[in-house]
């Protein structure tokens, strides 16, 4: 097999599977970046991994890469599964649940991690039958459906019991990450590898960067000189596949937690995002809270992240939130 007709017949899987998504419009770019990322994947997976394929003739119908890789957040050593089969082929959904298996028979005891496409959901209870769970939901939205969508259902939102001021100061980060790793210890459901100082050392590199900003993207709730909670916003204009896009960060203190405080926050970002000229946005999260919300915002689910072990929701639990 030519490596590089398996690379660009597998792009063409991956590209169909994103084309699908409302807010996704077709660019050159795209397939130049998912070229350069499976051309990588491929040659990891055929020097230290394996290389699993179907073809129908001259049909690309499934592909299965394995190979070792390492958590962006945290840099921790895992196995990285990257699979594409070909949608409404009955053949090639068969192949990809049996290929899925055998990738994690032969990783029982490595960390898994695989981003798995939103059309590519009938996995899912494959996923759960060979030891491996969802563990969060991609979602992407249009912000300015997104905000028209909070302002219908809500009016103009506001809230005067705290300060949001833009963040400025060594506390204030200092404050906030203290909140950020206490409330992910108390709830690792929502991201195990937050708490992790690594992953603690690299939002303290961006809080710090964003408060040198002549305008700051980040923002602290507060009140009485007391740092509450912090969100904002990052915003890439040359992204691959969305073009101008934006994403997002929460954390709130278990005290104001439950007080309606998400969607206002929400509202500050997505008008943020608006005036930076972001035209979609995107994030992952297991958060109930954020999920309700996000089907009010008319966000649709792009990918899901799938890990190995029995992990903290059923099977069922974002198929409600889609």
């Amino acid at each position: 097999m030519n490596a590089e007709r398996l690379i660009r017949d597998a792009v063409e899987l991956r590209l169909a599977a994103i084309a699908s998504h409302a807010c996704y419009t077709r660019r050159p770019e795209t397939q130049k970046a998912l070229l350069k990322g499976y051309r990588a994947n491929y040659k990891q997976a055929l020097n230290k991994g394996t290389i699993q394929t179907f073809y129908s003739g001259s049909q690309l119908l499934g592909v299965l890469f394995s190979g070792p890789s390492r958590l962006e957040q945290t840099g921790q050593r895992l196995t990285k599964l990257t699979l594409d089969f070909r949608l409404g082929s009955p053949e090639a959904l068969k192949w990809t649940k049996k290929a899925l298996k055998e990738a994690r028979a032969r990783s029982p005891k490595s960390e898994i991690n695989l981003m798995l496409m939103a059309p590519y959901r009938a996995l899912i209870p494959s996923v759960s039958k060979n030891d491996m769970h969802v563990e969060n939901l991609i979602l992407v939205g249009d912000t300015k459906v997104s905000l028209a969508s909070l302002r219908k259902k809500y009016g103009k939102l506001e809230q005067s019991d705290f300060s949001i001021n833009p963040i400025r100061s060594e506390r204030q980060i200092r404050d906030s990450l203290s909140i950020l790793k206490r409330e992910f210890e108390r709830n690792p459901q929502f991201g195990w590898f937050v708490a992790d100082p690594r992953y603690i050392n690299k939002e303290r590199k961006m809080l710090r960067l964003e408060a040198k900003r002549r305008r700051p993207n980040y923002f602290v709730m507060e009140s009485g000189g007391k740092t509450l909670g912090y969100f904002g916003v990052e915003f890439n204009p040359k992204n691959a596949v969305w073009g101008k896009v934006g994403g997002y960060t929460f954390c709130f203190s278990e005290a104001i937690q439950g007080k309606g405080l998400l969607k206002y926050a929400y509202s500050v970002l997505l008008k943020r995002l608006e005036e930076l000229g972001a035209d979609t946005y995107i994030g992952g999260t297991s958060q109930p809270s954020v999920l309700k919300l996000s089907r009010l915002m008319k966000r649709k689910p792009f990918a899901y992240i799938i890990r190995n072990g029995p992990g903290y929701f059923p099977s069922s639990y974002f198929s409600r939130f889609e």
